[in-house]
């Protein structure tokens, strides 16, 4: 079943939040300065919230009624940075490889590895596929 609404249009505003959420206009505000929420604003600088955001203050306000700090809260409910995208090879789907393609680029990590003497991170994952041979 589709929702007639997208739970991300931002339709609601700053008035019916505070009602729906029981948060006062200041705190509502105070999340918005912490990044917590980002309403979409209007040309007239009107805020719009959405479904989104009022589930998000909502689970803040559990947070809060369950005393934890507002670090915390910050922590949880705040996206990570993300880090800039690493330059990686096309995937499998992509670019289909062969078994001897796959050895060869396996190999090759293998012996261009910074310590010789430490087992791999590849190494230790491949081994969970491969037997060791008992003597």
């Amino acid at each position: 079943m589709v929702d007639p609404v997208p739970r991300d249009m931002a339709v609601l505003t700053i008035g019916i939040v505070k009602q729906l959420t029981g948060f006062s206009l200041r705190q509502i505000r105070y999340y918005e300065d912490l990044d917590l929420i980002a309403p979409y604003r209007t040309q007239g600088d009107q805020r719009l919230y959405s479904i989104n955001d009022v589930a998000r203050l909502l689970h803040i306000k559990d947070l809060v009624d369950q005393e934890y700090p507002m670090w915390q809260i910050k922590q949880v409910l705040k996206p990570p940075s993300m880090p800039e995208e690493p330059k990686i090879r096309p995937t499998p789907s992509e670019q289909e490889l062969d078994d001897g393609q796959l050895l060869r680029d396996i190999r090759g990590s293998l012996q261009t590895r910074r310590n010789p003497t430490s087992p791999s991170m590849i190494e230790g994952q491949l081994s969970q596929f491969f037997r060791q041979k008992r003597r």
